[in-house]
């Protein structure tokens, strides 16, 4: 498997996978799930492609992409992970941690110190990398999901 920053030839491939993974998040309203979409269309994603403030992952099989990570600087020293997906087939190979793993390594030497997301289902996952559950909130006033957080050299700041 490839692991790489996202490519300018490769925006439609991953345009492609994104919309087929939100099928997987039926937890969302069909309003957030429009909003994703419209967030993740060809321009957006080439503009991510260029925007060092942004940072997309995928990983790849062949030139297949079966997998992604994207984010941005949400403070100076802070980094919101907000997406992270592995096709199905694919789990349980170590493909979203090696995502992860990358994305600390490159905060690291950027000088940021957190890392934060929010999940609905998989805390326990972050949990055993390492993120510490900080808070339950309410999205879009009707879903309940959990915030965490992670140090990037292993020490939580908050």
């Amino acid at each position: 498997m490839k692991l790489n920053r996202l490519k300018i030839f490769d925006v439609w491939r991953l345009r492609i996978l994104i919309e087929k993974s939100l099928v997987e998040f039926d937890y969302y309203s069909e309003q957030k799930l429009a909003k994703v979409r419209s967030q993740h269309q060809i321009p957006s994603l080439l503009k991510a492609c260029i925007d060092s403030r942004r940072i997309i992952y995928t990983t790849k099989e062949g030139s297949k992409i079966v997998g992604y990570l994207i984010g941005h600087n949400q403070a100076e020293q802070s980094f919101s992970l907000d997406w992270l997906y592995i096709e199905p087939k694919y789990r349980g190979q170590g493909l979203a941690k090696a995502l992860l793993e990358k994305l600390e390594q490159d905060l690291s030497a950027r000088g940021l110190v957190k890392i934060e997301l929010i999940s609905y289902n998989a805390g326990r996952y972050y949990q055993r990398l390492g993120y510490q559950f900080v808070s339950k909130i309410k999205v879009d006033n009707q879903l309940t999901v959990e915030q965490y957080q992670k140090g990037i050299k292993g020490e939580s700041r908050a």
